[in-house]
């Protein structure tokens, strides 16, 4: 294997090996993971885009039918060498180890790291955007991120099938504000549906999120499954938000926003 990967080395170090443009286009990008394939969608057009993660059709993709036909690549050394990128893009996927080769090959690598919050997040776009040398796209996807708070109408909980919920400090509070609500669940941080409470107060209104992944939590026991909490569900209005709009911190959640600030 150590061989094997010596001679990709070699290979992809070697005179013949693509190159960036004059212009510092890398017009072959390889994205590791389905964050950074959100933003290899998002901020590129397909004949820049290499390859994405295996994940880039999943249901959580938030643009799976963008990246329906192109070629999907694991996050392994020896398959994205031979695939010769000019560069590569990440949230989390590749370890370590995968980096290292990378940097050995010569080939960069564009951290998208993790963004708290929505002003966070449409820095992250414009730094990422400029990695890329596709600003214009990124100034138009962050844009829509610097929506001020709605007025509030009520408090909001937020709910996901494993039964987790999210107090503030959290991106998903600053979310529920943009969504013109007041954070049901007050505990700081991400906590476990707070069914004490809810025995005697309830929430104005329910947002769930990955309830249209729900088959991923077959079989699971949690609180979701106590009957106050099916009872809180269909008896509260409530505004359904798709997986996709928040398994990447990243523009979708200006759509989410704005389907909550059209709840009633």
């Amino acid at each position: 294997m150590r061989f094997l990967l010596a001679l990709f080395l070699v290979a992809a170090c070697s005179p013949g090996a693509p190159s960036t443009s004059q212009e510092g286009d890398a017009s072959r990008v390889i994205s590791l993971d389905y964050c950074a394939d959100l933003y290899a969608l998002g901020l590129l057009p397909k004949e820049r885009i290499l390859a994405l993660s295996p994940d880039a059709e999943g249901d959580f993709q938030y643009l799976q039918e963008e990246a329906r036909g192109i070629r999907t690549i694991r996050a392994e050394a020896e398959e994205i060498l031979l695939a010769r990128p000019d560069l590569v893009i990440r949230s989390y996927g590749g370890d370590t180890q995968l980096l290292g080769f990378l940097e050995r090959a010569g080939i960069p690598v564009v951290n998208i790291g993790y963004a708290g919050s929505f002003d966070a997040i449409a820095d992250t776009v414009l730094r990422v955007g400029s990695e890329l040398n596709a600003e214009p796209r990124a100034e138009q996807l962050a844009s829509a991120l610097q929506t001020p708070p709605a007025p509030r109408k009520g408090k909001a909980l937020y709910l996901t099938p494993s039964g987790a919920t999210s107090g503030p400090g959290t991106l998903m509070d600053e979310l529920l504000s943009r969504g013109g609500f007041e954070n049901f669940e007050q505990r700081p941080g991400w906590r476990t549906l707070p069914l004490e409470n809810l025995a005697y107060q309830t929430p104005d209104h329910i947002v769930t999120g990955f309830f249209d992944s729900e088959a991923d939590f077959a079989g699971w026991w949690g609180p979701m499954r106590h009957t106050l909490a099916a009872g809180l569900l269909e008896d509260t209005p409530r505004t359904d938000l798709s997986g996709a709009l928040l398994s990447c911190g990243a523009w979708p959640l200006a759509e989410a926003a704005k389907q909550l600030r059209a709840a009633p």
